[in-house]
């Protein structure tokens, strides 16, 4: 099965669909229409790399506080993301919780080359579905624009 994500309209909001074969696969295409949202993302280099690492006692929380992040790299040192590779989430039986690591590329937004669309205020929990099956898996999620 492709990986892909799709945009469907939603009340002065913007609501996204990720397909992948693995969660993984899925989180990186939400990331990756993010960056679609906010700007033209076929012209971000990957000049810049951020190591990010969050654990959580569940997938939908873990999934709103990665997505966070991106937000939160945008906002505070104006960075924009090409591409993130995932590695496996792990799962500590004796913490509970659930542990995603990954490295992602990008660069500074710059005025002259990324067009700016629209300002992503919070990634949502409203109408938020981590679905997981044996050979795919899926991400309902909400950004408030």
């Amino acid at each position: 099965m492709p990986n892909f994500y799709e945009f469907h309209d939603h009340t002065a909001d913007i609501q996204i669909h990720a397909v992948g074969d693995t969660l993984e696969q899925t989180i990186r295409q939400v990331v990756l229409a993010m960056m679609n949202v906010m700007t033209s993302s076929e012209d971000i280099r990957s000049e810049e790399t951020r190591e990010t690492s969050l654990s959580s006692p569940d997938l939908d929380i873990l999934v709103v506080n990665y997505l966070s992040e991106y937000l939160y790299y945008f906002d505070a040192e104006r960075l924009l993301f090409s591409d993130v590779t995932i590695s496996p989430i792990q799962f500590n039986e004796e913490t509970g919780e659930y542990t995603i690591n990954s490295i992602s590329y990008g660069e500074k937004f710059d005025p002259q080359r990324h067009e700016m669309k629209t300002e992503i205020k919070a990634v949502t929990y409203s109408f938020l579905e981590v679905i997981q099956k044996k050979k795919k898996s899926e991400i309902w999620i909400v950004f408030d624009l």
